[in-house]
């Protein structure tokens, strides 16, 4: 969470909805009484969904609300990229709409 609210400023989104973001990505904790420190961690997937969290709400009400989510997550890594180091840089996506034949409508 540290990434998101000290070190991106640029990402201009108040550390109250940063840390509503990273606690609606978290998991369950099973057996929590034993198993604290899973509170303070995060797994990967975690980490991808409040990525996610984040896009949707630094856009909500932008013109970039209209893009798919896809594209909103591209932006906030394109700002966290910026952060972590200028020698990243992502990778660009090319997604293609699979062809719809006649015999996939009869299904």
């Amino acid at each position: 969470m540290n990434l998101f609210t000290v070190r991106c400023e640029s990402l201009k989104v108040p550390e109250k909805n940063i840390k509503y973001c990273y606690a609606m990505s978290k998991m369950t904790v099973s057996n929590e009484e034993f198993h604290t420190d899973q509170y303070f961690t995060m797994q990967f997937v975690e980490f991808l969904e409040m990525i996610g969290r984040i896009a949707l709400y630094k856009y909500q009400g932008t013109i970039v609300h209209q893009e798919p989510l896809a594209k909103k997550i591209e932006f906030v890594i394109d700002i966290l990229f910026e952060v972590v180091g200028a020698h990243f840089k992502r990778n660009e996506v090319c997604i293609e709409e699979p062809d719809v034949s006649d015999e996939d409508i009869d299904y």
